[in-house]
């Protein structure tokens, strides 16, 4: 596979507190990743790394297949990076502001119209971007980072404090990019709620240690897992041993019986078996695990 973002043993640490620790993050070209932790779990100190504003003090980081630390320059212009807060004048409008990072990466005048219609804010005339929305001002930010016309796009938590709207014009914007520009996007969060609708990968963080990394489908895969079939009936001992010749495995916890979730047919018929030998079945539903319980308890694992 084709990886956009490549790390290997990326390790940092302030002072005496290791922050980033083994991340070894592979991000396929032309995804959209999520990178996902609690607030302090180390994203935002490995996106800082990936973008060369922190100096790596071990381990290896290939963007597009170079190395990060020797071809610094020509790679961070394929880069457009929105770390932390958006780098906004609030005395100046869009334009104004498109302007001021015109000149630095030598763009076309054309990229601003451009890329102001791109993400929603062609007309906002002089209004000054101090009177912007946060999620306009977020927008504007990721106008910045798309000026030059970048192939990788590094977004920290772009949807913080937004309310559901912007979260959701965000995600629209992001959708866009990566599926009709081609981009490939990097975007970091705390919540997996809100961005498990827009990314493809994930990879999950704690304590500057990565839990996961893979396919959102793989994630689906542990729910499948988590999830199972709670079965109650005046009889659980009776019903249990039924379940068992049936060639499927339950337990009793409680007042209730917990089993895999078998197929749709092996449900009916096992519901079937049961009543057939007098067994009054009280209830029988399927106890699904969401991504973010999944989530919630692959952080809270010891590590």
């Amino acid at each position: 596979m084709d990886y956009c973002i490549e790390t290997s043993g990326l390790y940092h640490q302030f002072r005496d507190q290791t922050v980033v620790e083994d991340v070894s993050l592979q991000v396929p070209t032309r995804s959209v990743y999520g990178f996902l932790g609690p607030n302090g779990a180390g994203k935002t100190t490995t996106l800082r790394l990936l973008t060369g504003l922190l100096r790596k003090q071990r381990g290896e980081i290939q963007l597009f297949g170079k190395e990060l630390e020797k071809n610094r320059a020509s790679l961070l212009q394929q880069t457009g990076t929105m770390i932390e807060s958006p780098s906004v004048y609030a005395h100046l409008t869009a334009i104004e502001n498109l302007q001021v990072w015109q000149s630095y990466f030598r763009c076309p005048d054309q990229r601003i119209p451009d890329v102001l219609q791109t993400v929603g804010l062609a007309n906002t005339g002089s209004k000054k971007a101090g009177q912007f929305s946060l999620g306009m001002k977020q927008r504007l930010g990721i106008a910045i980072a798309l000026l030059h016309q970048p192939s990788l796009l590094i977004l920290d938590e772009p949807t913080n404090g937004l309310d559901p709207e912007g979260i959701i014009e965000i995600r629209n914007l992001l959708q866009q990019l990566n599926q009709e520009e081609g981009i490939t996007i990097l975007v970091s969060s705390h919540l997996l709620s809100e961005i498990e609708k827009l990314v493809s990968h994930l990879g999950i963080i704690h304590q500057g240690r990565l839990l996961f990394q893979g396919r959102l489908e793989e994630l689906s895969q542990q729910q499948q897992k988590f999830s199972r079939l709670r079965i109650a009936t005046n009889d659980n001992e009776r019903a249990a041993t039924i379940i068992l010749q049936s060639g499927l495995s339950g337990q009793i916890e409680g007042e209730k019986i917990y089993l895999p979730i078998p197929s749709n047919e092996q449900i009916a018929q096992l519901n079937f078996q049961l009543t057939r030998a007098g067994i009054s079945v009280y209830e029988l539903q399927v106890n699904r695990v969401d991504l973010e319980t999944i989530f919630i308890d692959l952080i809270h694992q010891p590590i």
